[in-house]
């Protein structure tokens, strides 16, 4: 050993070097530009790890998370479990690599200390902490990006160069196909509906006055309906994904849509649907939204397949909307009843009936959850015209039927509402159409009670036959 001088140690030299080498190793090298990081900021202050891979999403749990650090530089690894390492250079990055907070557990007393709330005291990355640190990293991207510039070149690299290619045959082929086969089911799914003995005596005892005596015949009022559907199924659908008015339409039949045909935004379905959870639900959602969509066009074309009156028996605050806006009118606003107090005072004195909040309790629904699930003041006429009701009953029986929940033309149980009423409150996981129907029946008040609705829903959809051996209604079944 001779020329070589001897270097000894204390336990608390090593215990120096080894903390030194750990941060070291966890300090963000100087690879990622500091452009590149603000990229990475403003991206996630503006919620695009939505619909942008490239861009970690700290919702999605301590993969996420992890994703995020090393995405800034951190050389860590992702093993998908939020432990000590991962808290510390979480910490390292808000805080600063002196903070001291190098464990789970300090992380969360230092979350507390900042003001975040925790609902319970359970130790650990849980549900609770998860949406906590998700929140605290959004919150200080939003502050650094504030204050930060993305250089000239990282726009070239990120927006340009690293942009992910798109899946051309998906969004020209495959998603096109799937529209195809969803418009085939609604034309079929109305034809075998409208072919039902109850559905046609429903819309011609249902018709309004000025429809019945415009009608000779039953017969010949659904040549009308069968004619329509023809020349639906002729004209098809379009893609209007340039004339979009909103980017989040994703049909329509109404503004510059063609007569007879429905516009499909194409791009939504391709990067918001497809993009995000598969081909499978394009084919599930545009089913039941071109039912509801080719509704529309059978009441303007031909007429309503309910009379104002009964609808208005199922949802007492359904307004006519479209009558009002083809008039040049501002359409009402449609107050919600079931809310009353200093900040909606024209509604203090409604009371939702004593029996209504009995039978949801009863039927295991939450009362205070579910008005507080709708707790507007007031809601724009579109959540209760009464044409979109009877599109939203119509797509959301289409659903039903799919499931084969119920038959075509059938009942829907109560015990299926009362499913999906707790679905929508606690999983945000209920069919569009059915939180449509549900927001025009709470802030109308809960009139009628809910089994009472039910019952009003199935009599808008078909009526029960006592055939008369001289009734002139008798039906003809080869119309179509």
């Amino acid at each position: 050993m001779k020329g070589k001088k001897i270097i000894k140690l204390t336990e608390s030299d090593l215990h120096r070097i080894v903390k030194r080498v750990i941060n070291e190793s966890q300090s963000p090298p100087n690879k990622v530009s500091a452009g590149k990081k603000c990229w990475y900021y403003k991206k996630i202050s503006e919620d695009k790890y939505s619909v942008d891979k490239r861009v970690p999403n700290p919702y999605s749990g301590a993969g996420g998370v992890q994703d995020f650090l090393i995405a800034l530089g951190f050389n860590i690894t992702k093993d998908w479990k939020f432990g000590n390492e991962t808290a510390k250079a979480l910490a390292d990055w808000a805080y600063g690599p002196r903070s001291g907070v190098d464990t789970v557990e300090k992380l969360r007393q230092q979350l507390i200390k900042d003001g975040w709330g925790f609902d319970n005291d359970i130790p650990g990355y849980g549900s609770d902490m998860r949406y906590v640190v998700a929140g605290m990293i959004k919150l200080t991207c939003q502050e650094l990006s504030a204050r930060c510039t993305v250089d000239g070149q990282t726009l070239l690299d990120m927006e340009l160069k690293e942009r992910p290619k798109e899946d051309v045959k998906a969004k020209y082929e495959l998603v096109p196909k799937t529209l195809d086969d969803s418009f085939k089911y609604a034309i079929r799914y109305w034809r075998e509906y409208l072919k039902k003995p109850e559905v046609q005596q429903k819309i011609w005892d249902n018709m309004s006055v000025f429809a019945f005596i415009t009608n000779y015949s039953l017969n010949s009022l659904m040549e009308k309906y069968f004619n329509a559907l023809n020349t639906i199924e002729k004209k098809g659908w379009i893609d209007h994904s340039n004339y979009a008015e909103e980017e989040e339409a994703s049909m329509y039949v109404n503004g510059d849509c063609p007569a007879y045909t429905v516009c499909v935004n194409v791009n939504y379905y391709y990067k918001e649907v497809y993009k995000k959870i598969g081909l499978r639900q394009v084919s599930i959602r545009t089913e039941d939204t071109f039912v509801h969509e080719i509704q529309h066009i059978l009441w303007r074309k031909v007429q309503q397949l309910n009379s104002s009156i009964s609808i208005n028996q199922a949802f007492p605050s359904s307004v006519d909307r479209y009558s009002a806006l083809i008039k040049g009118e501002e359409p009402p606003t449609v107050k919600n009843l079931t809310k009353n107090g200093i900040e909606n005072w024209s509604n203090f004195f409604y009371k939702v009936p004593e029996e209504t909040k009995k039978e949801l309790k009863d039927l295991g629904i939450s009362y205070d959850d579910l008005i507080k699930t709708y707790s507007r003041d007031e809601y724009d006429s579109y959540v209760c015209d009464e044409n979109e009701k009877l599109s939203n009953l119509a797509g959301y029986r289409s659903y039903l039927t799919d499931k084969s929940t119920i038959k075509l033309g059938g009942d829907i149980p109560i015990d299926v509402v009362v499913d999906e009423i707790n679905n929508l409150m606690y999983r945000d996981s209920s069919p569009q159409d059915f939180d449509a129907m549900i927001v025009c029946w709470v802030i109308g008040g809960m009139k009628p009670k809910l089994s009472v609705f039910v019952n009003e829903l199935n009599d808008l959809a078909q009526k029960e036959l006592k055939h008369r051996n001289d009734d002139p209604t008798q039906i003809d079944n080869n119309l179509a």
